[in-house]
């Protein structure tokens, strides 16, 4: 299958989901693509509209920080973003407000779910699980985007 073809993920991705339609790829924990950006469909709950609308933003601006303008466009060919090179990141939401998030080539999640309340007796939001994946979780490029969007991320 060539680059130009519609869907070349195959039963690797869930087409039809409307996190599709976001460009956040529907997978499992153990994606053969390198998407950027995943959702575990393994989840034991869907994200709200809102966490829908952050995932897609965390993508976004992961984009537009990390990829000049042709590589995006190059990109966006595929109806999902890949790049083989990227450590991509895959997001599972455990409950309501319990996220955790873990690199494509990671063995296990990390943040919250069933292990990190036990351990530490606390979950993540969405929000929480994105922090760590910057380095400059509390200033920088990722802290100026959510204060520059905070239609999704509040104020």
């Amino acid at each position: 299958m060539g680059n130009d073809d519609p869907w070349p993920f195959g039963v690797e991705a869930r087409r039809d989901d409307p996190l599709t339609a976001r460009r956040i790829a529907v997978t499992h924990q153990w994606a053969g693509w390198p998407f950027l950006v995943a959702f575990d469909y393994d989840s034991a709950e869907r994200p709200t509209e809102r966490e829908a609308a952050m995932l897609a933003s965390y993508l976004a601006e992961w984009k537009q920080r990390w990829y000049n303008t042709s590589w995006i466009a190059r990109m966006e060919r595929r109806l999902l973003d890949v790049d083989g090179a990227t450590n991509g990141v895959i997001f599972r939401k455990w409950a309501d407000g319990d996220w955790s998030y873990k690199r494509r080539r990671w063995s296990e999640y990390s943040g919250g779910g069933p292990r990190n309340r036990r351990m530490h007796r606390s979950s993540l939001t969405l929000v929480d699980a994105m922090d760590p994946l910057h380095s400059e979780a509390t200033e920088g490029p990722w802290t100026e985007w959510k204060h520059t969007h905070p239609e999704v991320f509040g104020s």
